[in-house]
């Protein structure tokens, strides 16, 4: 790291914590140097891990959001120059999804679930610009390894404090704390949940969701550093995340891990290789998860986990007796069936719950009346489409699967500036982000875009020479073979 680089790190985080520590002088300084918007990012990563707070009439409900318009507003003068190519990519798809939801407003569809769509959609179009400007003027002048050392060691920070509440909470669940602490920690981050984890979450899924995104962040610092707090962390996240006991939350990792894989081979040019390397690991995993499962066991107040592996008799049977299964897996096929049915323009923008009770009647109707799905029945609860990228095939049709395909596309080619074995995690960590919205719809969920924004930042760093020459000389080959 060159010495202005230094300068710079140290002058947009360190100096935040010396600060608050008491020091004065140049540090002080340097903070009050740092633009607003610079604090405000910062902040909203900070506050990322609150999404549940109490007393706001919604289910995702992040106190991030309160600090981040407040970026927004002050990181206009950053759009006097040109709008990256992933957000001006975006801004085409967001303009055709209100076009679609427009015609389905025209033709009769709920005003309610219309406007929702619309709201989160341009909701998730304002954080992916302004969080994709945003990293973009940080990662101006820095290297890729700065740069996603920097975002990393950031985040690592962040999630502290979640995984205290998560260690805590597990000792309260389990008699060796009191368990009106647990209540207390429910309480005070809006969670619904007092016999499985939540963290500073709404519920144990949620949980899941945070520490997938957060447990590559901790292996890669500690691969880099060598810090032993990193791999504390780490092992500490991994441990939770077990312990929630989400099956959401293994299917994402699982998902997560396969397309890891072809990330990898992605960047590095070479499927073969990377295949051969990666499948033991993947044993390896698959292993660890089986003996953990036989050690949860013998735990107390472990029966949620225990009678749903227990009691698995195949898939076929889990989505005919749990509701959540159901609705986990059930709903978001509804999405590719409404694809099916219509497969250029989709159903419409905000669509999806109006058509997906006619949906279960004609293909699951064995389940309409489970427990949550009942309920979505009587109207008392509103559908979700659980997957976003389901729900954006369902209501917006081939059209929208290509334009968000095309919106995202440069974010993942960037995958090719993170060259090296030291980069495997940051590769992981955007396969996991990626497959977190397989059990998530809301177009302004934070993480992603936050995610997406780091990755958009990429090409603003300053590249290793070498990496330079190497990656030109492999373009100029693949050229060459083209046209042949």
């Amino acid at each position: 790291m060159t010495g202005r680089e230094k300068t710079r790190f140290q002058s947009e985080v360190w100096a935040v914590g010396r600060v608050r520590k008491g020091a004065i002088g140049g540090d002080a300084r340097a903070l009050r140097d740092i633009p607003l918007w610079r604090l405000m990012l910062l902040l909203t990563l900070f506050l990322l891990p609150y999404d549940a707070i109490p007393f706001i009439p919604s289910t995702y409900r992040p106190l991030s959001l309160v600090p981040f318009v407040v970026c927004a507003l002050f990181s206009i003068p950053l759009f006097k120059s040109s709008i990256s190519k992933p957000g001006f990519r975006y801004l085409a798809f967001t303009a055709y999804a209100l076009v679609s939801s427009l015609v389905a407003l025209g033709l009769g569809g709920d005003r309610g679930q219309i406007e929702d769509f619309a709201l989160t959609l341009v909701l998730g179009a304002i954080f992916f610009l302004v969080v994709a400007q945003c990293f973009k003027e940080i990662a101006t002048g820095m290297t890729v390894d700065s740069y996603v050392l920097w975002f990393s060691r950031l985040m690592a920070a962040v999630y502290w404090v979640p995984l205290c509440v998560g260690v805590v909470e597990t000792l309260s669940l389990y008699g060796v704390l009191p368990s009106s602490v647990n209540q207390t920690l429910v309480a005070l981050f809006g969670g619904n949940q007092l016999t499985r984890l939540t963290l500073t979450t709404y519920e144990a899924s949620w949980a899941s969701i945070h520490l997938l995104f957060c447990i590559p962040l901790y292996a890669y610092c500690f691969a880099r550093t060598k810090r032993k707090v990193y791999a504390l962390s780490c092992a500490v996240a991994v441990f939770l995340l077990f312990a929630t006991g989400s099956s959401q939350g293994f299917v994402t990792a699982a998902a997560g891990l396969a397309m890891s894989v072809f990330f990898i081979a992605y960047a590095r040019g070479d499927i073969l290789e990377v295949v051969r390397k990666t499948v033991p690991i993947l044993l390896i995993i698959v292993a660890v998860v089986l003996v953990f499962y036989l050690a949860v066991a013998i735990l107390p107040n472990a029966s949620y986990v225990v009678s749903r592996v227990v009691g698995f008799a195949g898939v076929d049977d889990l989505v005919h007796r749990d509701s959540s299964a159901y609705v986990r897996m059930l709903f978001p096929l509804a999405g590719v069936l409404m694809f099916l049915e219509n497969p250029v323009f989709g159903v419409g923008g905000g669509m999806f719950s109006e058509n997906l009770p006619g949906m279960l009647f004609a293909h699951f109707p064995w389940g309409v009346n489970l427990g949550e799905p009942a309920i979505i029945m009587a109207g008392a609860l509103s559908p979700s489409a659980v997957c976003l990228y389901t729900r954006i095939a369902g209501e917006l049709g081939l059209v929208g699967i290509v334009l968000f395909a095309w919106a995202l596309r440069p974010c993942v080619a960037n995958l090719k500036l993170l060259h090296g074995k030291k980069y495997t995690f940051i590769v992981v960590f955007l396969a996991l982000v990626l497959c977190l919205m397989l059990q998530f719809q809301s177009f302004s969920y934070l993480p992603y875009w936050i995610t997406l924004g780091f990755f958009a930042g990429l090409n603003s760093c300053w590249c290793d020479p070498s990496f330079l020459s190497r990656h030109s000389a492999r373009q100029r080959r693949l050229k060459e073979d083209d046209s042949i």
